[in-house]
């Protein structure tokens, strides 16, 4: 398996300050942000759904979106659609498909005389694991004491194209300069895992991630930064092994805590990333650490043979979550053991990777 090398980090504006992020409305004399409302427009090569802008002559506006349900509430939370000042005219143009799937509300806010733009750096970069397709199985056998009944029936599964996965869990160091904030419940060490975070704050990291490595030039052409299917992440936990962990059966977790923290070495919270053994194609933590989240929502294994298998990631009640964690035995760390949110709120255990893949 080859490795992206971490990305070259270029300067890139990056609105972080207040004069990007506060409310252009609750400035005393700054101009309202104006709803765009969407048109369906024929690209030649597909159909999109054109937002334009018409704006006051002279005046300068950056883009922001939030979900649909949530627009009209005067305490939601909208985040930037990019990085670049707009003016009057053709401003963004969503695939139709993606538009109807996200449902998400835009709208141009004007930028004050004052603006001034800010210097940032993107985020430490993680080194991205490349796993080509395969096939592999799914699930745990019945010789397995350790087996939870959402482990079977055994799915044989094909992976049809290649994709990355980050080489450990998004860190704290890595999270806080894309969102703006770090909802970690250990803040001691930025090197550690974010944890706290929901599943549609995990897409937001990934969507806003691709957002600033595009504008600066660094992501692959056709590729986006998302979170793993719940196969894209047991196929790279297992990298090619089909024993209970990705090095061996361990019924005793002798070997557990060189490849993981987990409950019996952790102590009493999340550890920093790296500082285990990766497994067989350089992926570390698989095994404990934080659960991950994937982009699954949560449902039996579908039996027999799949292809590029995907529950519906709409946001539901119940999500996928992968791999161990500091708190979990070492039954709850095994590479086909799954996990579910039962929770609605945040939780000290739980964050994510990403993977790199192809625009779909």
């Amino acid at each position: 398996m080859s490795r992206i090398i971490q990305y070259l980090r270029l300067g890139l504006l990056v609105c972080l300050g207040a004069a990007c992020l506060a409310p252009v409305d609750s400035v005393e004399g700054a101009q309202k942000p104006i709803l765009l409302q969407p048109q369906r427009f024929d690209t030649g090569s597909g159909v999109c759904m054109m937002f334009w802008l018409h704006g006051e002559d002279g005046v300068r506006y950056l883009l922001e979106s939030t979900e649909a349900s949530s627009a009209r509430r005067p305490w939601v939370k909208w985040v930037p659609v990019d990085l670049h000042p707009r003016e009057s005219g053709p401003v963004l143009c969503i695939d139709f498909v993606s538009y109807l799937q996200d449902l998400r509300r835009y709208r141009a806010v004007p930028l004050p005389d004052d603006w001034v733009d800010i210097r940032a750096t993107l985020p430490v970069a993680t080194e991205m694991i490349w796993i080509d397709p395969g096939v592999f199985v799914m699930g745990s056998t019945a010789d397995d004491p350790d087996r939870d009944a959402d482990e079977h029936p055994l799915t044989v599964v094909r992976l049809t194209k290649r994709y990355a996965l980050g080489a450990h869990e998004v860190t704290q160091r890595q999270f806080l300069p894309v969102m703006g904030y770090n909802p970690s419940r250990f803040k001691f060490d930025p090197d550690h895992p974010v944890t706290n975070v929901l599943w549609k704050d995990a897409r937001e990291y990934c969507r806003r991630l691709t957002v600033l490595e595009r504008d600066a030039g660094l992501l692959p052409e056709g590729y986006e930064y998302r979170l793993p299917t719940e196969a894209e992440w047991e196929y790279g936990c297992r990298a090619g092994s089909t024993t209970r962990f990705h090095y061996g059966d361990d019924p005793r977790f002798e070997l557990l805590g060189a490849y993981a923290w987990y409950s019996a070495n952790a102590g009493v919270s999340t550890q920093p990333v790296l500082t285990r053994l990766p497994n067989a194609w350089g992926l570390y933590g698989m095994h404990g650490n934080v659960h991950e989240w994937c982009l699954d929502r949560y449902d039996a294994l579908p039996g027999g043979y799949v292809e590029d298998p995907l529950a519906t990631p709409i946001e539901s009640e119940l999500h996928i979550i992968r791999g161990g964690s500091w708190m979990e035995q070492g039954k709850d760390c095994r590479t086909s053991d799954r996990h579910r949110n039962w929770f609605s709120t945040y939780v000290g255990n739980l964050g994510f990777r990403v993977a790199l893949a192809e625009v779909e």
